[in-house]
């Protein structure tokens, strides 16, 4: 089994085949799926947009007044205070969610323009003769080679010395000066 599988990429290489991982129908699935994806997330961020509108009307004054008036108690603003902080509570994580969704639609939009380039190189590669093989033949071989270029050690900066290695530096000029100056 690998001794076919090198046999028929030796010959792929050999006669300048191009070998690719994916085939153009493969690619196009993969963008197809990456669509549907973004899709699903396109109408879950319209749920949530609903959902946070909502939200905002639920925190007027009068409806929370009115969403806990069938409630008996002694202390209706301690109850209305604790709906509006669960109201609040509850757009904070829907906003947060919007956020992620918008992140996740921006990062699905750029796969999809990848992939939807992956499937046409692939289709391009496919569409395209292969080059005819080199021959051997001496006049095909440039006269002159370039070398490779010389790589250059760029030299780092010093580092900067902290307030502590200063004032130790200091210290240490002073002692050898005064020992300098008793001999």
């Amino acid at each position: 089994m690998l001794r076919r599988f090198v046999s028929v990429f030796l010959l792929a290489a050999l006669f300048g085949l191009p070998v690719a991982a994916q085939s153009p129908p493969d690619a196009e699935q993969r963008a197809e799926g990456l669509r549907s994806q973004l899709r699903g997330l396109a109408d879950r961020e319209t749920e949530l947009q609903t959902r946070a509108q909502r939200l905002e009307e639920e925190l007027k004054p009068e409806n929370i007044q009115r969403s806990v008036a069938h409630i008996g108690t002694t202390r209706p603003e301690d109850l209305r205070e604790q709906r509006r902080l669960q109201l609040e509570k509850e757009r904070a994580s829907v906003q947060a969610q919007l956020e992620e969704i918008r992140a996740s639609r921006t990062r699905l939009e750029a796969a999809v323009a990848a992939a939807e380039a992956a499937a046409d190189r692939l289709r391009m590669n496919a569409a395209t003769p292969p080059a005819p093989p080199a021959s051997n033949n001496v006049s095909n071989v440039p006269a002159t080679t370039v070398a490779p270029a010389a790589t250059v050690s760029v030299p780092r900066p010093a580092a900067k010395r902290s307030n502590v290695q200063r004032r130790r530096g200091k210290v240490r000029r002073r002692a050898t000066r005064s020992k300098g100056a008793r001999s």
